[in-house]
């Protein structure tokens, strides 16, 4: 199940408002109830 949502949320397409985003990586944090999301972005 954590895998599954790992890569759903991998998947999505990304939207910020007034940015781009070039790449997103998904990881399961140190605390086994924690993600931790990182979103590459270029100012659009």
């Amino acid at each position: 199940m954590r895998r599954a949502l790992q890569e759903r949320l991998g998947a999505l397409e990304w939207r910020l408002p007034g940015h781009i985003v070039a790449d997103v990586a998904v990881e399961w944090a140190s605390d086994p109830h924690a993600l931790r999301i990182e979103i590459l972005t270029v100012e659009d």
